[in-house]
């Protein structure tokens, strides 16, 4: 196995003749279409704050 430096040239849009739609443009569409597949579940929110919080409480003392 050897270590060495590469060039990585690769351009999608230019690979596939395709415009590539910003980040928000796929969420935005995505949410419009009813694809929650990027979205976060309400369960997984929930549980991400259950564990943060008592980490602020303490902090922002």
């Amino acid at each position: 196995m050897q270590v060495a430096n590469v060039r990585m040239d690769f351009s999608y849009q230019q690979a596939f003749k395709l415009r590539i739609p910003e980040a928000y443009e796929t969420l935005l569409l995505d949410a419009l279409c009813g694809d929650a597949t990027l979205f976060t579940r309400r369960d997984g929110v929930e549980a991400q704050w259950r564990l943060i919080e008592p980490i602020l409480a303490v902090w922002l003392q």
